[in-house]
């Protein structure tokens, strides 16, 4: 180093965790599970959200690796301790009372290790505190289950009878049915955003209808009043003409001529891309990355569609709020406001902020807290459960 030169201050490595409990009703269990986690030197807890007709929890802490792992175990165990399973209804898909519980890399940590650290924290969960763990995601050990919906099929109520299965066997822990605490789900992804607009209608049947428009895996193809299915030596690509005398020919010009992979929408539902005889045509929805289903929720007697967003670069939030505003219209149905559930990303307000700003004629420079103004009120984020935009706001570098 120079005469000149100053050393460069690095970073402390830092990890963000957002796992989710299935208790949403009982605000004592949810203030045990918090404060075993916020009781870890080394990691913050930002957030905590209760869903009473999701029955489910939503817990964001950060900090760093070792902190964070060392919190998530505790607020794992803890939950085994205080959630009981077999009393568990909801509107929410769920597995366990730790339901799942992902690793995320913010700042000078790699994937890799997110993946290692999602490993370790899986084999402790499942040695010392003998629950069955499932890995996901980047950590995933089996194709299907880089997709949650797969490691949730079937959930809590057919545990007994998928841990008896070889292909039901966990990663980690015992290969027995745990009915206090069911399963968990761990395992390392990127930021996602989680996003949930409520419709002007109690009919959860529009909700899904949208829902399918818009995810990534899309919606099943009918042609006469019947479901388009693959057969051997018939492989219709199902959004043009084209019919393949193999599924790798049709994979081909899907890829190349329609811009999907339909192996990859078998794979998203749980199915075998190397037998799609006799399984559904399926055609991509709008957005990739999203995943999405249509639900209602008495609390509010609305519809809502649930959202996940995995990556909100390719698929904006407020750009999938937009589509959605246009497909409740068409069918005589308003959006009435969205929930953020957990944290967003700075970058992402401001960009969202400065694409209504356009949208609204707004000139202007606008400061940061205009453009987040902007978003809030443009999405309604207010208008479903009070909105504080400083504890939604995920900030890395600050």
């Amino acid at each position: 180093m120079g005469p000149m030169e100053t050393p460069t201050r690095r970073q402390k490595p830092l990890v963000e965790c957002v796992p989710n409990f299935s208790e949403g009703r009982d605000p004592r269990a949810v203030e045990k599970i918090a404060a075993a986690m916020a009781g870890v030197a080394g990691a913050t807890l930002l957030s905590c959200e209760m869903g009473e007709d999701a029955h489910r929890s939503v817990m964001t802490l950060i900090g760093s690796p070792e902190a964070v792992c060392e919190a998530a175990f505790r607020g794992i165990t803890t939950a085994g301790e205080v959630i009981d399973m077999r009393r568990h209804r909801g509107a929410h898909p769920r597995l366990g009372a730790a339901d799942v519980c992902p690793l995320v890399p913010l700042r000078d940590v790699s994937m890799p290790e997110c993946v290692a650290m999602a490993c370790e924290l899986g084999r402790r969960v499942g040695e010392e505190a003998g629950i069955p763990v499932y890995l996901y995601r980047e950590a995933a050990t089996r194709p299907a289950y880089r997709y949650l919906a797969n490691v949730r099929r079937g959930q809590y109520e057919g545990l007994p009878e998928r841990l008896r299965r070889e292909d039901g066997l966990p990663d980690f822990g015992p290969a027995i049915f745990n009915a206090g605490s069911g399963a968990s789900i761990i395992g390392a992804r990127d930021i996602l955003i989680a996003l949930n607009v409520s419709l002007s209608t109690a009919d959860p049947a529009i909700a899904r209808d949208i829902a399918r428009k818009l995810r990534e895996s899309g919606e099943a193809i009918r042609e006469n009043g019947r479901t388009l299915v693959y057969r051997e030596g018939c492989y219709p690509a199902g959004m043009d003409g084209f019919l393949g005398g193999d599924f790798r020919a049709t994979r081909a010009h899907c890829r190349e001529k329609l811009g999907f992979d339909p192996a990859e929408l078998l794979l998203m539902r749980g199915k075998d891309p190397n037998k799609p005889e006799g399984e559904a045509v399926f055609r991509p929805g709008k957005f990739p990355g999203l995943r999405a289903i249509g639900w209602y929720l008495p609390h509010y007697r609305q519809a809502q569609i649930s959202m996940n967003i995995e990556n909100y670069r390719l698929a904006p939030p407020h750009l999938i709020l937009e589509k959605v505003r246009e497909l409740a219209g068409a069918r005589g149905v308003a959006v009435v406001g969205s929930e953020l559930i957990g944290l967003a990303p700075r970058d992402w307000f401001l960009e969202a902020g400065a694409y209504y700003g356009k949208l609204q004629g707004i000139s202007e420079v606008l400061p940061e807290q205009g453009l987040i103004g902007l978003v809030i009120a443009a999405m309604g984020l207010d208008q479903v459960a009070p909105f504080d935009a400083e504890k939604k706001i995920l900030r890395v570098n600050d």
